[in-house]
């Protein structure tokens, strides 16, 4: 019997990032979708999701380029994952997910999951008040904050995604990938560095804030504090 190979399509899915009041959809390609897990597998472990651990990850199909490589990453790690829809309806999924298990991580909280929350009268301090590491969308970092929490920034600038890796601190895009620039509007654009599917070029991303080079843990990387979170 002959076993034919079959080679998996160029292009790996599409996603989406909000430019506004709208999204703005891009096709991604399978080499970034795992090149980009190989280079966050590195920030997943200095954040102490490793073999042992488990994260619970809050987020859309639509926003699948962002979360898979971060999703890939954890497997990588050797931790366990779980998953619920970033939505005010499913927010009743995270809170039995943080009730039942003990998670290391738990990523991609927005307003909606908070604003669910809220719905079914269960307190963030409650629900990921023992969560280590508890990654946070503008918006719902500074409501995370104002309930005594320590969250840790995750942003879609744009394409690019940017991840803390300490409480407080900004979120970190890798420089070796793209470049993020603000214009003189104050918005932050972005400029792709690597082999993509969809090349980016000044791409706006509709996120205003502070942006410098940085250095973490030896790697060279733009850090970005949001315009409307806390500094």
């Amino acid at each position: 019997m002959t076993v034919r190979e079959i080679q998996p399509p160029e292009v790996w899915g599409i996603s989406t990032f909000p430019l506004g009041d709208r999204q703005v959809a891009w096709e991604a390609g399978q080499d970034e979708i795992r090149d980009d897990a190989m280079a966050l597998a590195p920030r997943w472990q200095a954040l102490g999701i490793r073999k042992g651990e488990r994260a619970l990850f809050v987020t859309l199909l639509s926003q699948a380029a962002h979360a898979w490589p971060m999703q890939i990453a954890t497997l990588i790690s050797g931790a366990q994952l779980s998953c619920a829809d970033a939505t005010g309806a499913d927010a009743m999924r995270v809170a039995m997910f943080c009730r039942t298990l003990s998670f290391r991580a738990v990523v991609g909280v927005d307003e909606a999951c908070l604003d669910g929350l809220a719905d079914i009268d269960a307190a963030p301090a409650d629900v990921l008040g023992d969560v280590p590491v508890v990654l946070a969308h503008p918006g719902a970092y500074r409501r995370l904050e104002s309930s005594g929490l320590r969250p840790y920034r995750l942003l879609f600038c744009g394409p690019a995604l940017g991840i803390g890796v300490e409480a407080g601190g900004p979120a970190l895009v890798d420089a070796a990938r793209w470049t993020v620039e603000a214009d003189p509007a104050g918005e932050l654009r972005v400029t792709s560095l690597t082999d993509r599917h969809t090349p980016f070029t000044d791409q706006p991303t509709g996120v205003r804030g502070q942006v410098d080079p940085a250095v973490v843990d030896g790697r060279e990387c733009w850090a970005i504090v949001p315009e409307d979170d806390p500094t």
